[in-house]
């Protein structure tokens, strides 16, 4: 017999029912409604999937004579159900890795991913250590995470291998302790099938060997699909089920759960060493052999759709999803900002704080956003009424909107083998990995193989990007297809909807500007700059497309390569030097012109950005100077060496290497360097309304 629970399509209050398939699975016996009418009373065993655990033989009795009996009063059509997992809320779940093939399928594959050759590997290497063979080990899974059969399924953020597991399940239906493998099968109520979705690469960093391991965190904490039934004891042989993994229909592996080392009996036995185990508690034996992902080389992708089939139970079906970008707090406290903005006539400080942080990062300093600009000019976007920078994560502004985000982006490229030098099957692997990155965070163009030769992080972005190398560690490079810019601190770089990548190690910080891609032009020639630098104290790089006909896209090229063309010395009111400042780059309209066909840089520095535009200017402000801001527009600051001092009508505060600050409209404020040394900050002015 198999019985479920679910709650049906139309009912708002979602009430959940527990059920028995009729013999075709076409229907739903209501087993409490069922009784009801055949008893004259209803059954405690029917109020819910533990209820009937603990109900055992006598429960399962009474729900096969239901079933035998059902009439159409009672019965519900497949279509008109939602199915939940069996026991939505089991009080504890434990998951055992019973299977040989599978470990040892996934320490190969770990070994290759490293690019070890796998004719070089030892079979011996990768087997489990002694203490596996010795004892069935488990861990618990968050019950609160378990959802049943057609949920989609979002892992998280960044996860660049996502997967799947295809185990078998078991429920207790009465309370025991300190139980032999003798009569250990008593205890079993029933059987379901386990998808234990893994975030591979988080797990394997929360798992890393040598390191404080207390076994899996996030990486196997947030869902948990079962289903799409239980299946009784007397229905289901569990030493000889045939187990197979479909990916979008595709055969991906599978096996059969005789092959398992420890068999059940010898589970329960171990797990209720001094412990009490309880009816609706649930037991997983692990994953079979080639029943996930890792061990075949091949990652879940979104859009898939993943379903497991146990002979004898079923088939559970589950849909991966972009998930949402989501942020968590800024514990590093890493990229200081500021936002002045006007409050009641005078200048304050209105947030004081660190950004948070995208919970994709990986790097040792988070992605931030400081600021987000969602029109042009900007309008709500210039007032301190939201903070627009704690929005969720967005790879890449909306073209054709006028949208802007002040981020930092921190940058901590692997240094592993060239994406080219993998052998074929560890490079599909490694590419889809990547793949499915830019897929989670909402890159529009996919890169190719082709566009990862170069390196894996290679990929194209739709909008005009202007950065400045505010930390570079080691030697940081922005890679392109024909050419590469290497960064020094302080360095500006803009990109010109084009395919770029990284190598190196370092932080950059930097603001994107939205691009109308209908104004895009590959080119056929290069750019001359109209001016010529005389100080050459701003470097600038300027990368777009050329040679379209050999790509469909272009090929990225660094076009510009010099210093800001109208950098000058800068004089306060008195005629005093305070510095120098020059011009990156200016957006001429809020769908950016990205066409390159001319450097926008054509004259002297204006004291306002452009109508509906932005411009992007580098500063540097001498020791013991201040800066007088003008508060007709918005403005964004970012320190790139030293720190300023921020002084504004009702505050005073320090603005750190890597800090930020926001000035909205109407809001006075002075940039001071107190120090001995030049500080150098990137000023981007954008127009406001």
């Amino acid at each position: 017999m198999k019985l479920v629970t679910f709650v049906l399509k139309n009912d708002p209050t979602q009430t959940e029912i527990v059920g028995a398939l009729t013999q075709d699975e076409q229907q739903i016996v209501e087993l409490q409604k069922a009784c009801k009418i055949h008893t004259g009373k209803l059954s405690k065993y029917f109020d819910n999937m533990i209820e009937f655990l603990t109900g055992a033989e006598e429960a399962r009795a009474l729900a096969a004579e239901l079933l035998e009996d059902a009439g159409a009063d009672y019965k519900v059509s497949m279509e008109d159900v939602q199915l939940l997992a069996p026991v939505p809320r089991p009080r504890v779940m434990r998951d055992c890795a019973c299977f040989e093939e599978h470990l040892i399928g996934c320490n190969r594959r770990g070994r290759m991913m490293q690019g070890e050759d796998p004719a070089s590997i030892d079979p011996e290497s990768v087997k489990p250590d002694a203490g596996w063979y010795a004892e069935p080990r488990f861990y618990k899974v968050n019950v609160n995470s378990i959802v049943g059969p057609g949920v989609d399924i979002a892992f998280p953020g960044g996860e660049m291998f996502k997967d799947y597991e295809l185990e078998l399940a078991f429920y207790i239906c009465k309370e025991g302790k300190n139980i032999s493998h003798h009569n250990a099968m008593d205890y079993v109520g029933g059987y379901t099938i386990f998808n234990d979705f893994s975030a591979r690469m988080i797990q394997m960093n929360e798992m890393a060997p040598n390191s404080f391991n207390v076994g899996p965190g996030i990486g196997k904490d947030f869902a948990n699909a079962m289903g799409p039934c239980m299946v009784t004891p007397d229905a289901f042989d569990y030493t000889d089920a045939k187990m197979t993994v479909r990916v979008n229909g595709e055969v991906r592996g599978g096996g059969n759960h005789g092959a398992a080392y420890h068999k059940i009996p010898d589970v329960i036995e171990y797990i209720s060493n001094a412990t009490t185990l309880y009816p609706g508690d649930v037991i997983a034996t692990g994953t079979v052999g080639t029943g996930a992902g890792i061990e075949t080389g091949i990652p879940l992708k979104i859009d898939d759709v993943v379903e497991l089939e146990i002979e004898g139970i079923g088939k559970l079906a589950n849909r991966i999803i972009i998930p949402d970008a989501t942020k968590q707090r800024n514990k590093g406290e890493a990229f200081k900002r500021l936002v002045c903005g006007p409050v009641d006539g005078k200048s304050s400080f209105v947030i004081d704080d660190y950004p948070d942080k995208w919970r994709g990062g990986a790097s040792k300093k988070p992605t931030v956003d400081v600021w987000r600009i969602n029109e042009m000019p900007a309008k709500e976007s210039a007032t301190a009424n939201v903070d627009m920078g704690n929005l969720p994560i967005e790879h890449e502004p909306q073209a054709g909107r006028g949208q802007s985000i002040f981020r930092h982006v921190p940058l901590d490229i692997p240094q592993g083998p060239r994406f080219e030098n993998l052998p074929p099957n560890v490079r599909n692997l490694h590419r889809g990995m990547w793949v499915e990155a830019h897929k989670t965070i909402g890159t529009k163009y996919i890169p190719t193989e082709e566009d990862m030769k170069k390196h894996a992080s290679m990929h194209w972005t739709e909008t005009i990007n202007m950065f400045f190398c505010a930390d570079a560690e080691l030697e940081l490079v922005s890679l392109n297809d024909l050419d590469d810019a290497p960064l020094k601190t302080g360095d500006a770089l803009v990109q010109m909807a084009c395919m770029h990548g990284w190598t190196g190690t370092g932080v950059i910080g930097g603001i994107l500007a939205s691009a109308d891609m209908s104004t895009h032009i590959q080119l056929i020639d290069k750019p001359k700059p109209a001016l010529v630098s005389k100080l050459n104290r701003f470097k600038r790089y300027v990368a777009a497309n050329m040679k379209s006909n050999e790509k469909e896209i272009g090929m990225s090229d660094v076009v510009i390569d010099d210093y800001s063309p109208n950098e000058s010395e800068i004089f306060d009111n008195e005629g005093k030097q305070i510095g120098y400042a020059g011009d990156i780059w200016r957006m001429l309209a809020p769908n950016a012109d990205v066409s390159v066909s001319a450097d926008t840089i054509v004259g002297p520095m204006e004291p306002t950005p452009p109508k509906n535009g932005i411009t992007f200017r580098m500063v540097d402000l001498l020791p013991g100077c201040t800066f007088e801001t003008d508060a007709s527009f918005m403005s964004y600051y970012s320190v790139i060496i030293g720190q300023l001092e921020a002084v504004c009508d009702e505050g005073r505060a320090t603005v750190p290497t890597t800090g930020d600050l926001v000035q909205l409209k109407n809001a006075s404020l002075k940039l001071v360097n107190t120090t001995d040394e030049i500080v150098r900050f990137a000023y981007y002015m954008i127009d406001t309304e």
